[in-house]
Order: C-alpha cells, then sequence, then structure tokens
C-alpha cells in the first residue's frame, strides 16, 4: 500500500501479510494511491517478523528498549519489535520494520508522529485538536488529553458541522488546516453523551457497553479497580463520515477560529472565554503535540545515547515545528482560550463558541 499525502510525504507498507495494514487504510484511504505514481518513499514501512525478550534486550523505559542491533519499541506486556532508522528522518528514506504482531495502535501512532516530522519540511504540522466548519466558520480547538474535545466535536457534528479532525489536524504556516480523515476514536463517556453512535459499531461491542453499564450501576459487585479496568475497554473507532453522512473533504481551509480548550476546576465554574497571546498560543500547541510524541522523541534520546551522534534536522524540528505554528496564528484574526470544566459541558462550549461567530 502506497499513501501520498498532498504530495508532501509519501509512505509504502509493504512485507508479510498483517491486518495493520487495513488498520492505517481506514484512517488514511482517501491518500491511497497506485505504487506507479511514486517516484520516492519518505517512509518506508516494512512488516517483518521480530521479537525479542528479556534476555536478548534491555528495557529503558515503556516501550523503549535496545539490544546489539540498537534501539526498538515494545507494546507493554509484549516484545514484538518496530524498529525505526533515526538518522534518516528528514533525510531521505526512513526506513522502518514492524513485526506483524506489533501492537497496530501504537504502530500507528508512531507513523503518525514520522509524518509530523516530515512535513515540517513543507511548512506543516500535525495539531493535537478538533476542528470543524461550523455556520461557515472554520474552527480549530488546540487541547491537551481529556478536556472535551471530541466530545465538542460531536455536538456540532449533530448540528450539521463538517468534520475537519478529532484529535490530529494538518496546519500549515498560510494558516490553513488539512482535514486528516481518521476515525474517531470514541471513549465510553462519548458513547455514555452520543449514545446514537452504538448504532455505528459490532453487536460484540453493543454488548459490552450493556455490561459495562450494568457493571457500573452495582449489579455484579465490582470494585472500583475493577470497574474502572471494563470502562476503559469500551472504546472503538468509528467512521465520523459514516456516523454523520459525510463526504470527505481533504482540500486546505482557512482558518477563522483558533480556540485553546483549558480545563479549569471545579466542575460547576461556567464556561468562559479571553483573548490569548499568539506566543503562547503558539507554545502551548507545541508543548502538547510534543507530550503527544513522548514515546519516539524517547526512543530518538535512546538512540543518541546509543550512537553518540545525532540528527541535525530533528536536532532543528522543535524550532521548525513552533515557526509553523507561529507564523499560522499570525494569519488568524481570532485567538481565544475557552475555559472548560469538564468533557461533560460540551453543548455549553459549542453555545460559547456559536455566540462568538455571530457576533
Amino acid at each position: 500500500m502506497y499513501l501520498d499525502i498532498f504530495g508532501d510525504v509519501v509512505l509504502r507498507f509493504h512485507g508479510k501479510n498483517t491486518d495493520t495494514v487495513q488498520h492505517v487504510r481506514k484512517d488514511y484511504q482517501p491518500f491511497e494511491v497506485d505504487g506507479e505514481s511514486v517516484d520516492h518513499i519518505d517512509i518506508d514501512v516494512q512488516f517483518v517478523e521480530e521479537t525479542s525478550s528479556e534476555e536478548e534486550s534491555v528495557h529503558i523505559r515503556d516501550p523503549v528498549a535496545y539490544d546489539g542491533q540498537g534501539v526498538f519499541f515494545h507494546p507493554s506486556g509484549s516484545w514484538s519489535v518496530m524498529r525505526i532508522d533515526f538518522d534518516a528522518i528528514g533525510n531521505g528514506t526512513c526506513r522502518v520494520t514492524c513485526d506483524v504482531n506489533f501492537n497496530r495502535y501504537l504502530m500507528a501512532k508512531l507513523v503518525d508522529h514520522l509524518i509530523h516530522l516530515s512535513l515540517l519540511k513543507e511548512g506543516a504540522a500535525f495539531c493535537h485538536s478538533a476542528a470543524f466548519e461550523h455556520e461557515g466558520d472554520v474552527v480549530v480547538c488546540p487541547a491537551w488529553r481529556d478536556v472535551g474535545k471530541t466530545n465538542l466535536l460531536l455536538s456540532v457534528l449533530d448540528d450539521g458541522a463538517d468534520y475537519i479532525a478529532d484529535d490530529l489536524c494538518i496546519v500549515r504556516r498560510d494558516g490553513t488546516v488539512h482535514s486528516l480523515p481518521k476515525r474517531l476514536n470514541l471513549l465510553h463517556y462519548n458513547f455514555k453523551e452520543y449514545p446514537h453512535l452504538l448504532n455505528e459499531t459490532s453487536q460484540e461491542f453493543q454488548g459490552l457497553w450493556d455490561f459495562v453499564e450494568r457493571a457500573r450501576s452495582g449489579e455484579f459487585g465490582l470494585d472500583d479497580d475493577e470497574i474502572a479496568t471494563l470502562t476503559s475497554q469500551a472504546r472503538m473507532r468509528v467512521s465520523p463520515y459514516e456516523a454523520f453522512d459525510l463526504e470527505p473533504n481533504v482540500e486546505p481551509r482557512p482558518i477563522d477560529r483558533l480556540c485553546l480548550l483549558r480545563r479549569v476546576n471545579p466542575d460547576d465554574c461556567p464556561v468562559t472565554h479571553a483573548p490569548v497571546d499568539g506566543q503562547e498560543l503558539a507554545h502551548r500547541m507545541y508543548a502538547t503535540m510534543e507530550f503527544e510524541m513522548s514515546y519516539l522523541l524517547l526512543g530518538y534520546r535512546a538512540h543518541k545515547a546509543q550512537v553518540g551522534s545525532v540528527n541535525e534536522y530533528l536536532e532543528r524540528a522543535k524550532q521548525r515545528h513552533l515557526e509553523v505554528y507561529e507564523e499560522a496564528i499570525d494569519s488568524v484574526s481570532d485567538l481565544l482560550k475557552l475555559n472548560v470544566p469538564s468533557q461533560n459541558h460540551a453543548k455549553d462550549v459549542q453555545r460559547e463558541i456559536e455566540t462568538l461567530i455571530r457576533t
């Protein structure tokens, strides 16, 4: 499988058969191209059979370890191996090998971050945010984890907004945003707030959901830790296009508003907004994305310690990354931060944004 992302980053997935390719295809299908149209490859992912063990390697910190061949990633509780050529990131073709049984979610996350690093050369960067077009305005909402960006997105999609992003979008220096047509990563509280989305899931998942709800009501006498473990399993990826009858649109759109979602306490505080300084916003966006990339960056730091040299492209990546955000922000007229008490205030956040759009 070949992916060509806006002509900026080309990926190839090949090697031994694995369901992981289908997992990636479901998130990036609009970018799939015929291999004959490809004249270069930026990220080459080969699926192989490779495992390690505690005896054969040194574990640094989940999910990073090293052995005689170098640094590698392995999922918690597993010794399936994924290796990345850190020296080649940004410098030609970055070769990746991945065990066929490697955790597909971790593998996809690491590949996402390799795409982001490649995009920096083209004046673009991933942004950890929800994004949508609502009432004629393109709104990007950067946020830390567990602030409520997915519930906000679901709320506006229910009211007819156009989907741009749930977790990641592509922001360019010129102040435009591209959609990444990835599936919604829905957790228990998302389904609790929008139960009609259960219709987009399998009967098996609906059975799990019913069991979790009964457990949470006290029916089975489980303790809090057991209920928390069960609840964490009630998650599913759902296509926004199927759930809300939309068509993918990956064309660039000028950003009208950047609304930083910021979690505040206590839970009964009202949703409020205030202007935010562009520099503060850029640094908050950068810090959030850097945190999301922590596994890949840990692997790179371990690689530097092992080989005693650096990848100059990666060393300059932070500055490139900040510059993309700073220049994009300069092109956006409305910069705000919204104080959000919890994920359960999506309708209040939506009303606040709609008030801003209409004034």
